[in-house]
C-alpha cells in the first residue's frame, strides 16, 4: 500500500518532467530575435580586431575585396546627406558583395570597412542605382525576420531634394544595424540637374559600434565649445582695447 501511494505521489512530477518547457519553446522561437549577440555583416563582426576582416573576405564567397568605383565615393560625403560620416574613422578594406533579399533576389554593392581604434567599428554597404522603395521593403523584411521590429523609422531632410527614410535596430553594448534609402525629390528642377541628383540614390546598410559615433560626437562638441571660448575672448579683448583707445581719445 505504502509502495502504491509513492508511485502516485511520483506520476505528476514525472508528467511534468516529460512535458516541453514553455521558456525554451519561447526562446527557440525567437533566437533569431534577441539582440544581445555580437551583429556580423558577411561574417564580418563589428568589434572584432582591425585586420581580421581579410580572412572572413577571403573565405567567403559572396563577399570578395575589391577597389570601389569612382562612382560610389559620391555617397560618402555629407553634403549628399550621408548618414554614416565620421573623419575620425579610416577605412580598412573596401569589398564587392551580393546580398540576398526576403524574396530570394540578389543586390550587388560595395563596402567599406572602418575603424576609429584598435577594432572594426562601421562596415558600411552601398546598394546604387536601384529601385530603392522596392529594395529598402525587401531588405527590412529579411532584417525584421531576423531581429524582429525595428527600435524606430524616420524621415530625415523631409524638406530637402535627398530624403533619408530609415529604421535601427539597437543590439548590446552599443551597436546598431541601420537600414536607409537616399531618395531625390523636387518638383521643378532642371533635367541635367535632376539627372545628376538620381544618381545619389541608392540603398545602404550600416553596422555600426556606436561608441565610435558617440567619440566623434563628443569630439565636435569639444571642439565647438572651445571655438565658441575663443570668440567669447575674442570679443572681450575687442571692448578692451576699445575702451582702452576710448579713454585717450579727444572729443
Amino acid at each position: 500500500m505504502t509502495k502504491f501511494i509513492i508511485m502516485l505521489l511520483m506520476v505528476p512530477f514525472l508528467f511534468s518532467c516529460n512535458q516541453p518547457s514553455n521558456k525554451v519553446s519561447v526562446d527557440k522561437d525567437n533566437k533569431y530575435k534577441v539582440r544581445d549577440t555580437p551583429i556580423a555583416f558577411m561574417g564580418i563582426k563589428i568589434g572584432a580586431p582591425n585586420g581580421s576582416e581579410i580572412a572572413m573576405i577571403d573565405s567567403m564567397g559572396q563577399i570578395m575585396k575589391a577597389t570601389l568605383p569612382d562612382g560610389i565615393n559620391h555617397y560618402l560625403g555629407s553634403s549628399n546627406r550621408s548618414l554614416f560620416v565620421n573623419p575620425a574613422e579610416k577605412t580598412l578594406n573596401t569589398f564587392f558583395a551580393s546580398l540576398i533579399d526576403y524574396q530570394d533576389d540578389k543586390h550587388n554593392g560595395w563596402g567599406l570597412i572602418k575603424s576609429d581604434c584598435d577594432s572594426i567599428t562601421t562596415i558600411h554597404f552601398i546598394i546604387p542605382n536601384c529601385k530603392t522603395d522596392t529594395v529598402y521593403e525587401r531588405i527590412q523584411n529579411l532584417f525584421v525576420e531576423r531581429y524582429g521590429q525595428p527600435d524606430s523609422s524616420y524621415v530625415e531632410g523631409e524638406d530637402e531634394e535627398m530624403r533619408n527614410t530609415l529604421c535601427y535596430w539597437n543590439f548590446s553594448n552599443n551597436r546598431r544595424i541601420t537600414l536607409n534609402k537616399c531618395q531625390f525629390f523636387a518638383s521643378t528642377i532642371s533635367t541635367e540637374w535632376e539627372r545628376l541628383f538620381k544618381t545619389y540614390e541608392r540603398v545602404e546598410i550600416a553596422y555600426q559600434d556606436m561608441k565610435a559615433v558617440y567619440r566623434h560626437e563628443a569630439a565636435e562638441k569639444a571642439k565647438a565649445d572651445e571655438e565658441e571660448q575663443q570668440r567669447v575672448q575674442d570679443e572681450e579683448n575687442r571692448k578692451s582695447e576699445n575702451r582702452k583707445v576710448r579713454a585717450h581719445q579727444q572729443l
